[in-house]
């Protein structure tokens, strides 16, 4: 289930107290699952703040970022596909090593709002962005691999998970602006995704 997305709050892992002899069968399904999970709702949620909703798609744009969940690293390839009559498709390739390779399609509106969403070429049911409240949102300087940025921060609470989760975004930055983003999963601890480049049209 792809149900804590960006859009509904989540963004996850960490693996805390899990031992060297957990099962491989089980990490690559229940874990990789969770990330799913956690980096859609990083790619979603950047969607909903108003300070990136005009002008966010065009395509050819895409954004690459490390993605880190303590022990387990890995990488997301974001980009703007295509132009369809209902908006724009967004696909984000991951490539989360032990955990295998993961691809998560999103349609958005031309504001952002999610139509569809696929994962692995599966039907989602999108996450729904009404339990979560914008908490704090303040101007900060974040520093990631890619360089240095003066960002919106924005803290999110997701009231269906009693989470919080934080996203740093600058518009110069393509499909969606996002340069960092740590969110929360119950079952892993915390994912955390940085910028490390972008190509924008």
């Amino acid at each position: 289930m792809v149900r804590t997305f960006f859009v509904a709050a989540a963004l996850l892992l960490g693996f805390q107290a899990r031992g060297a002899t957990v099962n491989s069968t089980h990490l690559a399904t229940s874990e990789a699952q969770a990330l799913t999970n956690a980096v859609t709702h990083a790619v979603v949620k950047q969607m909903t703040s108003e300070t990136i909703m005009s002008g966010i798609f065009t395509v050819g744009d895409s954004a690459d970022y490390n993605v880190n969940m303590g022990f387990i690293s890995g990488t997301s390839h974001m980009f703007v596909k295509q132009q369809v009559s209902q908006g724009y498709w967004v696909e984000t390739d991951m490539n989360l090593s032990m955990l295998g390779k993961q691809t998560i399609d999103v349609l958005y509106s031309p504001i952002g709002k999610i139509l569809k969403l696929l994962v692995n070429g599966k039907p989602q049911t999108p996450p729904n962005p009404g339990s979560e409240k914008v908490v704090a949102m303040h101007k900060s300087t974040v520093t990631v691999p890619k360089g240095t940025f003066v960002c919106m921060y924005i803290k999110l609470h997701d009231s269906s998970q009693n989470t919080d989760s934080q996203i740093w975004i600058n518009r110069s930055v393509p499909v969606g602006g996002m340069v960092q983003e740590i969110a929360p999963s119950g079952m892993l601890g915390n994912v955390t995704l940085q910028l490390t480049n972008f190509v924008k049209n």
